[in-house]
């Protein structure tokens, strides 16, 4: 499989898992209702939030959705600008694209963002939300460990500086 082609399987599944989870929560809770996942360190909560990232710019969806919308025109634009044999950054980026699209739709769609992983020392969260976050740590991982190439700075015998 290409990277066109791992990259919209990669998108398709962060989507479609996103909304699965997200329709199971509302269907199976009540808003604010919590089960232990994992007792004492994992809860399902269902909470619905109008902001961005931990909470920041509640109510504001004027505001949300275009920098949402930025923030996936820009991971388009890195996409289709990496190199045709670099397969790790497709699927991180198409991870990224998934969780904000998905995160977007609730916020066209419904006027808020659904979410339900509660740790209880971290902000609600949910599957967009955590693609997200791994796609953000991948794509730093690899700048880090991506040898770059030096440019040249000397300046040459005979040219001026």
């Amino acid at each position: 499989m290409n990277r066109h082609g791992l990259a919209i399987v990669v998108f398709a599944v962060s989507v479609a898992l996103d909304r699965v989870v997200k329709l199971w929560a509302q269907a199976a809770l009540a808003e604010h209702q919590s089960i232990p996942a994992i007792p004492g360190f994992l809860y399902i909560t269902l909470t619905y939030n109008t902001g961005i990232a931990f909470g920041m710019l509640q109510n504001a969806q004027w505001l949300t959705v275009p920098v949402s919308a930025l923030v996936i025109a820009g991971a388009l634009v890195v996409y289709l600008r990496l190199p045709a044999h670099d397969r790790f950054s497709s699927f991180a980026l198409s991870m990224l694209l998934g969780g904000a699209v998905a995160n977007l739709y609730d916020r066209i769609v419904h006027g808020r963002v659904t979410d339900m992983f509660d740790l209880r020392w971290w902000p609600v969260f949910n599957v967009a939300d955590s693609l997200i976050c791994i796609a953000v740590v991948l794509l730093v991982v690899r700048a880090l460990l991506t040898p770059h190439e030096k440019q040249e700075t000397a300046v040459r015998p005979g040219e001026s500086g």
